[in-house]
């Protein structure tokens, strides 16, 4: 497990043809919001500052949503740099906020 968020979500790593990949899996009471968060995904499937979208399932307690695996969250970069060296090097703070307001 990566973690968890509101809506009943939990984020797990797995693997999806072939991929690295995170798995939301919802409660199916909350399928309106990921539909939504699919939706917006899937419109901006080639933007370079927006995750990855691969694969949703619907089962009939859940509906899970696998999707580009990253390395950390920005929050964890910034928090605990010393955990991420490489990642918290890169990290220019005008080109991340440039970077969040355009995705």
């Amino acid at each position: 497990m990566l973690g968890y968020g509101s809506s009943g979500t939990v984020v797990f790593r797995g693997t999806f043809q072939g991929r690295a990949v995170a798995v939301k899996r919802l409660l199916r009471d909350f399928v309106h919001v990921a539909s939504k968060e699919v939706s917006l995904l899937e419109s901006a499937d080639n933007h370079p500052n927006v995750i990855r979208y691969f694969y949703k399932e619907l089962t009939p307690s859940f509906l899970f949503i696998a999707l580009e695996l990253c390395p950390a969250s920005l929050a964890e970069v910034v928090e605990r740099p010393a955990d991420y060296r490489d990642l918290s090097n890169l990290l220019d703070p005008k080109r991340a906020l440039h970077q969040i307001t355009s995705g």
